[in-house]
């Protein structure tokens, strides 16, 4: 492998570990990314479903004569493949509404109850599914029901939706990848070869070769010095032709 192949290998391999660095940089990133922004989307859909939930109640309907809540949680559950169900209960503790009808009218668990003292948001995760709930109110103020967000757990085991998603994004990872290697070798290839131009030209016109003129006439403006050179090469020679042949005279002399 001549110095050449060398340089070119060592740049290679250092463009790719840098670009094996970055990808794992970004593909963190992104991954943050997109737990922040799942986080936001459930809680704005808790603040949404509540909203609608309050203004059914302030036109004079009570938590079990909302029917229009059960084609939106119906909807909502449709459109979020990491939500698992959607469940409005009463203060009683009995669920009004669900995407599982199986749990309609069922009774909640105690801590989903207690949980409406409090105004905010509140969270529970277990290994099996996390649960994001908030209360809802009436005009008074006072808790009417709670709406409960039965999530997928939080590094759980993926569905088909998501291994194709984070397979389609490797790929695209992968194609960027390639596709910056081979720019950044391309380019450091051709900057390479336009910085060794000129030692190129003055090696092959010291060999006395044909040199193609380029477009800055560089070839034209070394000709000059390169012939100067080969000059002085050629005085340079016969001096030390001569310089031997009088030692050869000295010596045969002796």
């Amino acid at each position: 492998m001549n110095a050449r192949a060398q340089l070119f290998s060592f740049i290679a391999l250092g463009v790719a570990l840098l670009l094996a660095v970055l990808s794992m940089v970004c593909w963190q990133f992104s991954q943050i990314n997109t737990r922040n922004l799942t986080q936001e989307r459930n809680h704005f859909l808790l603040q949404s479903l509540r909203k609608t939930a309050e203004d059914f109640l302030a036109t004079g309907m009570t938590p079990e004569q909302m029917p229009a809540m059960q084609d939106i949680i119906d909807r909502e559950r449709a459109n979020f493949a990491q939500i698992m169900a959607i469940d409005i209960f009463n203060p009683a503790g009995r669920i009004s509404y669900s995407t599982d009808a199986g749990a309609l009218h069922t009774q909640v668990p105690q801590d989903w109850v207690s949980q409406l003292v409090q105004s905010g948001s509140w969270e529970t995760q277990d290994p099996t599914q996390d649960q994001l709930g908030m209360r809802f109110e009436n005009d008074l103020g006072r808790a009417a029901g709670g709406i409960v967000l039965t999530l997928q757990p939080t590094g759980g085991a993926w569905t088909l939706a998501q291994w194709q998603g984070a397979g389609v994004q490797a790929l695209i990872w992968v194609g960027l990848f390639i596709g910056c290697c081979a720019a950044a070798l391309a380019l450091l290839q051709w900057e390479l070869l336009r910085c060794l131009r000129p030692y190129r030209q003055i090696s092959r016109i010291l060999a006395q070769e044909q040199v193609h003129e380029t477009d800055s006439g560089s070839a034209g403006e070394l000709k000059p010095w390169a012939a100067q050179a080969a000059k002085q090469l050629e005085q340079e020679y016969t001096q030390t032709q001569q310089a031997m042949q009088q030692l050869q005279e000295l010596d045969r002399g002796q």
